[in-house]
C-alpha cells in the first residue's frame, strides 16, 4: 500500500499534536520557559582596560613570567618528567660535519679549558714587544 505525500504530512502532523498536547510536553517547555524568567536579568559590567594599554613594563614582566611558567611546566610534563638527555655531551664540530679530521685539535673537546700557560717564564715580555 502507498501512501501519498498529502497523506504522509497529515499523519505526522497528528503525531506531532499528540505527543506536543497530550503527553504534557508543552506544558514542560512552558514551566521551563517561566523559570528562566524568574532569574536575576544581566547586568553589564564595564570592563577593565587590557593591562598592556596601561603599563607596558608591566605587561613584559607578567607575559615574561607566564611564558617561563609555561616552558617549565611543559619540560617536567614532557615524556613523564625524565631527561632524555641525561649524562650526554653535545656533538664537536668536526663530529656534526661527517667526523673528519680537519686540524690539529679536531679530536679535542671544545670545552676543554686547555694548559694555562700564564706562569711561563719570559711569556710577559710579548705584551711589552707588542707595544
Amino acid at each position: 500500500m502507498k501512501m501519498s505525500k498529502k497523506q504522509l504530512k497529515t499523519l505526522i502532523k497528528e503525531c506531532v499534536k499528540e505527543v506536543v498536547f497530550e503527553e504534557g510536553f508543552l506544558s514542560g517547555i512552558i514551566s521551563e520557559v517561566v523559570v528562566g524568567l524568574d532569574k536575576t536579568p544581566l547586568v553589564e559590567s564595564k570592563k577593565e582596560e587590557p593591562i598592556f594599554k596601561r603599563d607596558p613594563v608591566q605587561f613584559k614582566k607578567k607575559a615574561s613570567a607566564t611564558r617561563k611558567r609555561l616552558l617549565e611546566a611543559a619540560a617536567k610534563n614532557s615524556y613523564g618528567g625524565a631527561d632524555l638527555f641525561e649524562g650526554t655531551t653535545p656533538l664537536t664540530k668536526a663530529q656534526s660535519e661527517g667526523g673528519g679530521t680537519q686540524g690539529a685539535l679536531s679530536s679535542v673537546d671544545p670545552r676543554d679549558p686547555g694548559v694555562n700557560i700564564d706562569n711561563i717564564p719570559g711569556a710577559n715580555m710579548w705584551k711589552h714587544l707588542i707595544k
